[in-house]
């Protein structure tokens, strides 16, 4: 697979994970920031393909697919500078991405204008052959003038508020998107130089050929941007993906006692659905992130639970009906190192480790009657 194919296919499906969240809370800036940029990232790469442009040129006309790939080129480093103020500088005034707003809508008209005035005897292909028009030479001025406007804004921004960030993710990210942008203002430099000495004195210095630095900083600064761009995205996906697998773990750990709870204390069990209609209804909930949607609620009812055990083993309260609540009363005072008392009934482990000794006490007996009378259709 070639590095475009992959690229286009990673930065799809983060534009799509991303614009599901951002549609799911419309007034959160960071996460449109962050699909701005995925989207215009992913038309650039899908528009450079010669397959896509020539469907593009012969369905709407010819340099329309140019003229899409440098509009989502320059709103790709637009977006680059709002993820930048809306998701590391918090710190930077609201004027900030006005100006910025105000920058690119500019260069967004000047090439738009460019191209309704552009010949039909030149394109807008990038060949040297073509910059005998000035409208051609205005186009591409319009495009590595606002890129390379970006990536100086980018490395200004870098090191002046390096040291202002406090979060260690959000301080590495900045710091690839500076050094890629720091990367591509090379050869995007260069060309502004030449389309402005094109433009006022009309010599072309522009060589015919590939300038091999030039492909070199692309290639590096390209992904070091994309680093940067997706890192705190990254980090923050295993965060989650850690806690949610660490809460199923606990959520499991915690059947044994949970299970008890519910046949003794069947009053602390919530319902199911208590409103069919509602959101909060754990039915609505999907089956396999279940237990990590439901830990917190099982915590808490175990919680209620044990509180209820706590007092019926210090003699308070009514004794239970059953046989097997008897033996459970025996079970848990027998308990190595004691029963957690009253203030460590609360706490987590203390609770885990209640599980766990019903597991293991007479080698699982007295849990198996608990499962069985827990059984859908049991009658006690």
């Amino acid at each position: 697979m070639a590095p475009s194919s992959f690229l286009l296919i990673l930065c799809g499906a983060v534009f799509a994970w991303k614009l599901y969240d951002a549609l799911r809370d419309r007034t959160n800036a960071a996460a449109w920031s962050m699909v701005a940029a995925t989207g215009c990232i992913s038309a650039v790469i899908l528009l450079s393909k010669p397959v896509v442009a020539r469907v593009l040129d012969s369905f709407v006309g010819d340099d329309f697919a140019a003229l899409l790939r440098n509009l989502a080129f320059i709103a790709c480093f637009a977006a680059l500078q709002l993820f930048y103020l809306t998701n590391i500088a918090t710190f930077r005034p609201q004027l900030r991405r006005r100006i910025e707003l105000v920058v690119v809508a500019v260069a967004a008209v000047v090439m738009v204008t460019s191209t309704l005035m552009v010949g039909p005897d030149v394109s807008l292909a990038i060949d040297s052959r073509h910059l005998s028009s000035t409208a051609v030479v205005v186009f591409f001025l319009a495009t590595s003038g606002y890129v390379s406007y970006s990536c100086l804004t980018q490395m200004w921004w870098t090191l002046r508020d390096f040291l202002r960030i406090r979060q260690v993710l959000l301080r590495v990210s900045t710091l690839f998107i500076g050094l890629g942008a720091a990367c591509l203002l090379v050869p995007q430099g260069r060309r502004v130089i030449y389309y402005l000495i094109l433009l006022f004195t009309g010599e072309n210095l522009i060589p015919p050929g590939a300038w091999m630095p030039a492909l070199f900083f692309l290639r590096l600064g390209v992904p070091l941007l994309v680093v940067g761009l997706f890192l705190p995205l990254v980090v923050a996906s295993l965060r989650n993906v850690g806690e949610a697998c660490a809460s199923a773990v606990r959520y499991w750990r915690l059947e044994p006692l949970d299970t008890v709870v519910r046949v003794e204390f069947p009053e602390v069990i919530r319902p199911v659905e208590p409103n069919a209609g509602a959101p909060s209804a754990t039915g609505s909930v999907p089956q396999p992130t279940r237990a990590v949607f439901l830990y917190k609620e099982r915590l808490q009812r175990c919680r209620d639970g044990y509180s209820r055990l706590s007092g019926l083993m210090q003699g308070e309260g009514y004794e239970l009906q059953h046989e097997r609540g008897r033996k459970l009363l025996e079970a848990l005072n027998s308990m190595p190192g004691g029963a957690p008392v009253d203030h460590e009934a609360g706490s987590e482990r203390s609770l885990i480790n209640v599980a766990r000794w019903l597991k293991r006490y007479q080698d699982g007996q007295l849990l198996a009657k608990y499962r069985a009378a827990d059984a859908p259709g049991h009658v006690a």
